[in-house]
This record gives C-alpha cells, sequence and structure tokens, in this order.
C-alpha cells in the first residue's frame, strides 16, 4: 500500500537482519542510511491527533540518534537524545520536557508518541510487560498534521542519521496505550 517505507538509492538502505528481536527482522541503520515515507502522514483534515510506535535498540548514545524528521521548516523530529531520552523538535525547536527513561543500547525496547493538536501537546510512553508507562510531556509550536511534510525514518538534518536497529515505525490516528503495551509484549516479547 501507499504507507510503505521506500528507498531507491541502494547504498542508503538499512541492513535487513532476520531473527533480531523475539525472532522478528529488523532494519539496522548504520548511520548513513535513510527511509522515506512513500506518502505523508495519511491523516485527513478532521485529524487532530496522531500516536506513532518505534521498536528500537539503538547502537550508541554519544550524540542525538533522530527516528523520524525532516529537512523542511516546521518539520516534527522524534529523537534519542545523547542522554539516552526521547525529546520531540518541532521546526528544530525542542520541546518542554524530554522523557526520563534511558533508552538501552543492548535490548530492542517500545517508544510511543503522542501528538494532540488541540493545545499543542504531546506525551511519550515507553512500553514493557504489557502496559506502557509516561514518559513525560510537554507542548511545541503550531504543527498541523494535516500539512505534514513526508518524513524520513532514521534521519534529521543537521543531526544527522540514526543508528542502531528499529523493528517497527508505524504510525496511526490517536491509539491506546493499554492496546499497544499488549500489542508490543505479544510481537515482540518486550
Amino acid at each position: 500500500d501507499a504507507n510503505n517505507l521506500t528507498q531507491s538509492s541502494a547504498g542508503s538502505r538499512p541492513i535487513y537482519t532476520t531473527g533480531d528481536v523475539n525472532g522478528l527482522a529488523a532494519a539496522v541503520f548504520s548511520g548513513s542510511d535513510v527511509f522515506n515515507m512513500a506518502t505523508s502522514f495519511p491523516f485527513n483534515s478532521g485529524t487532530t491527533q496522531a500516536t506513532l510506535l518505534v521498536i528500537l535498540k539503538p547502537s550508541s548514545l554519544v550524540s542525538e540518534l533522530p527516528m523520524m524528521g525532516h529537512i523542511v521548516s516546521g518539520a516534527l523530529e522524534w529523537r534519542i537524545n545523547n542522554l539516552g531520552h526521547q525529546e520531540l523538535l518541532v521546526g528544530g525547536i525542542g520541546g518542554n520536557v524530554s522523557g526520563t527513561h534511558v533508552f538501552s543500547t543492548i535490548a530492542y525496547q517500545a517508544a510511543v508518541l503522542q501528538v494532540n493538536e488541540v493545545g499543542d501537546t504531546y506525551a511519550f510512553f515507553v512500553c514493557s510487560g504489557g502496559t506502557c508507562t509516561s514518559d513525560g510531556s510537554g507542548s511545541f509550536g503550531n504543527y498541523n498534521l494535516v500539512n505534514a511534510a513526508t518524513e524520513l525514518i532514521g534521519f534529521q538534518n543537521p543531526d544527522g542519521n540514526y543508528s542502531g536497529g528499529i523493528a517497527e515505525f508505524s504510525y496511526h490516528s490517536a491509539l491506546s496505550t493499554t492496546g499497544i503495551g499488549a500489542y508490543v509484549q505479544c510481537k515482540y516479547g518486550i
């Protein structure tokens, strides 16, 4: 369907590995790879909320690791900062709060971002053992989900590229974190 990720340049594709997390495959980014979303976020004009899920294992925490971003102004950047915390930037401007959970470079983990245009708020969650727990929240400037530029997975200018494994990256209109926690535990054993 039109919601797949693409990369026409073979040299810029992450490596597909099998059996990486709970016997399932993952894309391993080397720090120079990037995926393009085939289309912009598929939200219609009534959409004001979005939920994004990533199953990830960063290779190191020495620099910012963008999971999603773009080079145009006003785009969202969701990243793991150099302290290992989730962070959201809009047009290069950081949110008021970064997450508090420190992501590991040893095992895959589940990170969730919920964005709400009403009030310009966001919330981070970390899922484990069938539940998702809050990992901080904050507010940001004016961001319109419907007018989102085509985002890139694993890249944000000027921060560079993501390095590590990503087993899943999905985006939806608002989802319950209860359901996400159960899904992550059943599929990935996290």
